[in-house]
């Protein structure tokens, strides 16, 4: 296993250790933006609607595991000045969707919906739990292996109905869980791939399949 790092990186036997910064590496290569579908314009709010003291109804809780960040490192670079080769760069930021709230509405909402649901739920910039993680190499001896270090989060949007007159309707769109890791880009079954592992090896340089598994549950 690696513990994927930038310095006091110590060998033991197999195995590499050190710390990571959660903030993964930043470098040049990013891969090409796709271009975001035209969306209509959002419905304003009506004037004097207010969400203190205004019913609001939630429709069901998604939660979908996203990668906001991936970059593609050689095994050996990991322990030189390397920065890899970003393969992905899309910081995540919360928001609404369907109506243009004021901004005041994103923690109002994002309070309303931890209520009804008892489930953490975040408007701040995402930021990982731990900013340590561990990568299993597994390959022969001498042979090169590819790993992708990644960070992403747990994305959880509703709809909502704010019950003024008329009506507001809009998506909440925010986060209840942030990571950081890194995949090897060789299958090994005997490892347990997560939602964002399976993400991440969809970015080796060669097709890497792991077990499927559900892109989103509904809470």
């Amino acid at each position: 296993m690696i513990i994927a790092s930038r310095a006091e990186i110590r060998s033991v036997g197999a195995w590499l250790v050190a710390p990571v910064l959660a903030a993964v590496m930043t470098s040049a290569c990013a891969g090409p933006t796709p271009q975001s579908a035209v969306s209509p314009a959002p419905t304003p709010v009506p004037a004097g609607c207010q969400l203190s003291g205004t019913p609001i109804t939630w429709g069901p809780r998604q939660t979908t595991p996203i990668l906001t960040d991936a970059t593609l490192v050689r095994q050996e670079e990991l322990i030189g000045s390397s920065a890899g080769r970003k393969l992905l760069d899309q910081p995540f930021t919360p928001t609404i969707t369907g109506v243009a709230a004021p901004a005041s509405w994103l923690t109002d909402l994002a309070k309303s919906l931890k209520t009804a649901t008892g489930q953490a739920v975040h408007t701040t910039s995402p930021s990982p739990d731990s900013q340590r993680f561990g990568v299993s190499s597994g390959g022969d001896a001498g042979q090169q292996v590819h790993i992708i270090i990644y960070s992403g989060v747990d994305r959880v949007s509703a709809g909502f109905t704010v019950q003024c007159d008329p009506l507001v309707e809009g998506t909440f769109v925010g986060w209840s869980s942030a990571v950081v890791g890194g995949v090897a880009c060789q299958y090994q079954p005997d490892l347990a791939y997560d939602a964002f592992a399976r993400l991440a090896l969809k970015y080796c340089p060669d097709p890497v399949t792991a077990p499927p598994s559900s892109a989103a549950v509904d809470d």
